[in-house]
């Protein structure tokens, strides 16, 4: 996705603790790479029917990950 969108270092990952059989972590999006994501994507994330951004940008994420393989779930802090 940084590369999508020109960002670099654009995330924090937190330490993961586990669970109930998952695992979790907290990722944070830096302004510069969820503000490109945002424009290059905002066709797609206009078409989520959440009227709240942050939710559109949770959903989209989450969506995006899932369609590359990755069981992540984006949930909003």
């Amino acid at each position: 996705m940084e590369t999508l969108v020109d960002g670099h270092n654009g995330y924090v990952l937190s330490e993961s603790t586990s669970k109930f059989g998952w695992t979790f972590f907290k990722l944070a999006f830096k302004p510069n790479l969820q503000t490109g994501i945002e424009e290059k994507f905002s066709d797609m994330l206009a078409k989520y029917p959440s009227s709240d951004q942050p939710q559109k940008f949770a959903n989209f994420m989450t969506d995006y990950f899932l369609s590359r393989g990755c069981n992540v779930t984006i949930k909003i802090s």
